[in-house]
């Protein structure tokens, strides 16, 4: 059944394709189809037999080790050194996840349009303007100065430049086949990139052009109450009124200025991170466990993609045995545990890209005058090869004191903005860097080694949760984070001093940091770092509703178990429903009292706020917040400069229903009447329920489907997506599961002796849409099981196992 999945929906697939009719991303890159059909080398090689592949020994190969394979096809590595475990690594995970790890770096490196063609070209220019290819070059020349690094990230790619010297054409994964492109050699650099998509992914968003313009629009005292960077009910990851036992450094006064103006729109389209872009983690204290030892959970959230973002690995060696979830192009593992401790991230969203205005002697961009000077910029060529033209793009790309004119209109001064971003910026000397810290965590045994293994971290930001078999439990907001004076960053600033770069950092000492605190646990869920007693001013796009009440629910839990950190990872509550919806009803003027109108408010008066798959409920009350939103804001939404604005948090606008109804932001600018709240409510009601009355009519409509979650293939192509997602779940639910993005590995971890461990993602081990292990897990998922995660001391015998591969 899995093979006829696959061959029909492939087969009209390449209908469509051979008619030229192939949707985004992929436009006029046509395959050669004539290879597709061979029956000896062609499509039919794609289907995979159980495990007949997977039985193997090989001879030629300068490692020594084993990979043995569980029932679910999991890697579990076991080497002599760490260099061969990375080289196995690389191998193994190159075989299930080639194509994969290739788009994914051609598309930071902005090398797509090679083998996508022109329609791409756009996406490419701008990733070369961004600099990505650029930094990864000085950061790969500062990384070969620290050698260990090097020469893990050199094992893992020949590990996976041995994989890729076995494929003949007619063993090359599916879509370099259906785009007539063969694998190029992996190389260090191309981990780095990688990592570079990570952080790219994981930016906080940046607002700074978005505030300007706003302050512009509405005026700094309404801007400000729109807006706000603090609100009373915060939660934050570090306890509120901890107190910070260091002196602070003294940021540089000379760095506030006054803010400059946009008159005219920067032709430029970055945007705020998306609300559905976060994560959980969190540990409990054994004073809060019925075992006595700690439980630690995490699940970070985002873009659900087929094959998954995660390749789930074990690594042992005589240095260490860990097991977790790796990144497809990187060494190491970088959510797991060990015998001793278990560590999991979630983003911290700080804000650490900042946009410059530039003051241009020239409409080529060549010269700016910096501290009264004129100063040269430096320029950055790029060669742009695009499938379909005979001759390359040269994309030459000024760079500042500040950093990269991503944008190149230059009609007007106020469009050539520079960017200042830490993922762009030479890593300061170190031993060891992102590499190496993941390798320090899968050694660690101790809370002293897992706060020894963060020194060296820089980015993408993280707060990194901590449990040990000892007891001890921990969080970091770990990373690099500029030395701001108040507001710095929040608006975009004067480029023409150079006294407002950016180029101090808080010490790691200061970062906000929690040990064992007096509560009993720990969390994170992408809000605030810490309450307003942190000394140091930072800034960013963090989250509303799931840290209350992921905190509300664990303060509850006494004598935990596995079983509930799985439930509460698997949790469809809603705080932000809880909130808003008794003041929507409480403000519907004159509501219906007869009809179907009168029955979905009685069930939305009797919901209890839960995001269940089969409730129809939350659909109504999603649909409502959204036209009273839209509604409330039209003059942001009709604003020239609508497409670049970022617009207020759900928390200011639900503030203002409770206790400012007929505060201005309600009255719509376009009607000469003056609306409230009231108004505002009883509009958006009767425009949502005309909207689903038909919808709500159908036995088969619920919130599953209103939702519309499917799992999509990473390059788009909706034969190899999933089916419609059977699940509860919301973006502000800890369950955070939205149309796109949810929670891409779930994992517990029991610190006891022997650590036992549960996990699962929405996928497999293969990226091979012929392969039932393409989408083994993705219904386990949905549904909410786990697997239980197999940490083997050594090589089972065989009949535990499912498949080996032996390298002598």
């Amino acid at each position: 059944m899995r093979f006829i999945k696959f061959f029909v929906p492939a087969l009209l697939l390449l209908a469509i394709v051979v008619m030229g009719s192939w949707a985004q991303p992929f436009g006029s890159a046509l395959p050669a189809v004539g290879k597709l059909f061979d029956p000896f080398h062609g499509f039919w090689r794609l289907a995979e037999p159980a495990f007949a592949e997977r039985q193997a020994t090989f001879t030629d190969l300068p490692v020594a080790g084993r990979i043995v394979f569980d029932e679910r096809r999991v890697p579990h590595i076991f080497a002599e050194s760490l260099e061969e475990a990375y080289y196995l690594q690389g191998f193994v995970t190159a075989a299930d996840r080639l194509w994969q790890m290739d788009i994914s770096v051609r598309s930071i490196e902005g090398r797509l349009a090679e083998v996508l063609g022109e329609n791409v070209l756009e996406m490419d220019r701008h990733r070369r303007r961004t600099g990505f290819r650029h930094s990864a070059d000085r950061i790969l020349d500062d990384w070969q100065a620290g050698k260990e690094d090097m020469r893990l990230l050199q094992a893992y790619a020949d590990g996976v430049n041995a994989y890729i010297a076995r494929l003949a054409p007619e063993d090359y994964p599916l879509e370099f086949r259906l785009l007539n492109y063969a694998p190029e050699p992996w190389s260090p650099l191309k981990s780095i990139l990688f990592l570079h998509n990570m952080a790219d992914l994981l930016a906080a968003g940046s607002k700074d052009v978005s505030n300007s313009l706003l302050v512009d629009l509405l005026g700094k005292p309404r801007f400000e109450r729109l807006y706000p960077e603090l609100f009373v009910e915060d939660a934050p990851v570090i306890p509120t009124g901890t107190r910070w036992n260091f002196s602070p450094l003294a940021y540089d006064s000379s760095a506030i200025g006054s803010m400059p103006s946009l008159t005219e729109v920067p032709d430029y389209r970055e945007k705020e991170q998306p609300d559905n872009i976060g994560s959980n983690n969190w540990a409990l204290h054994g004073s809060r466990t019925e075992s006595g030892k700690p439980l630690l959970a995490n699940d970070p959230h985002l873009p659900l993609t087929l094959p998954s973002i995660w390749y789930e690995v074990q690594i042992h060696t005589p240095e260490l045995n860990s097991y977790g979830v790796s990144l497809p192009a990187v060494p190491g593992i970088i959510i797991g545990f060990n015998a001793d401790v278990a560590w999991g991230v979630t983003n911290v969203q700080i804000d650490i890209k900042d946009w410059y205005l530039i003051e241009w002697l020239d409409e080529a961009h060549t010269q700016y005058r910096l501290d009264g000077e004129p100063r040269s910029v430096e320029w950055v060529v790029d060669t742009i090869h695009v499938k379909g033209r005979s001759e390359p793009v040269i994309e030459r790309t000024p760079w500042t004191i500040h950093g990269p004119v991503v944008y190149d209109t230059t009609d007007t001064p106020y469009r050539g903005l520079a960017l200042r971003w830490l993922a762009l910026d030479r890593p300061e000397p170190q031993p060891y860097y992102e590499v190496g810290v993941f390798r320090r965590l899968m050694e660690a045994r101790t809370y002293a080694d897992y706060q020894a293994a963060l020194r060296n971290y820089r980015i993408p930001a993280q707060n990194f949760v901590f449990a040990s078999r000892d007891g001890d439990i921990a969080l970091q907001a770990n990373g690099r984070f500029p030395l701001r004076a108040p507001d710095q960053g929040r608006f975009v600033q004067d480029g023409s001093r150079s006294a407002t770069n950016l180029d101090q950092y808080i010490p790691m000492e200061h970062v906000p940091a929690v040990h064992n605190p007096a509560r009993g646990f720990v969390s994170s869920a992408n809000q605030r770092s810490t309450d307003d007693n942190y000394p140091y001013y930072y800034l960013g796009g963090f989250a509303e509703y799931r840290a209350r009440y992921l905190n509300r629910r664990l303060s509850e839990l006494r004598d935990a178990t596995p079983a509930d950190m799985r439930a509460l990872q698997l949790d469809n509550y809603s705080l932000f429903a809880e909130e808003v919806l008794p003041l929507f009803l409480r403000l519907l003027d004159n509501p219906p009292t007869t009809g179907p109108a009168a029955e979905v408010l009685a069930d939305l008066r009797q919901w209890d706020y839960v995001y269940r798959a089969e409730a129809k409920a939350p659909a109504l009350f999603e649909r409502w917040w959204d036209l009273f939103y839209e509604m409330t804001l039209d003059e942001l939404y009709t604003a020239p400069q609508a497409d670049y604005l970022t617009y207020p948090k759900r928390r200011v606008l639900s503030g203002l229903l409770d206790s400012v109804p007929g505060d201005p932001i309600f009255d719509i600018v376009a009607t000469p009447a003056i609306e409230t709240a009231t108004n505002i409510v009883a509009a958006a009601f009767d425009s949502a329920w005309a909207e689903l009355a038909t919808d709500y009519a159908d036995p088969d409509f619920d919130w599953a489907t209103h939702r519309g979650t499917r799992i999509a293939h990473l390059g788009r192509i909706a034969a190899f997506q999933s089916d419609l997602i059977e699940s509860g779940g919301s973006p502000r639910s800890l369950n955070a599961i939205s149309r796109t993005n949810g929670p891409s590995w779930r994992m517990v971890v029991a610190l006891g002796d022997p650590v036992r461990a549960w996990g699962v993602f929405p996928g497999g081990a293969s990226g091979n849409p012929g392969s039932k292990y393409y989408d083994l897990s993705v219904s386990h998922w949905a549904e909410g099981r786990y697997h239980d995660l197999k940490f083997w001391r050594e090589p089972p015998k065989a009949n535990q196992r499912r498949g080996e591969w032996v390298f002598e």
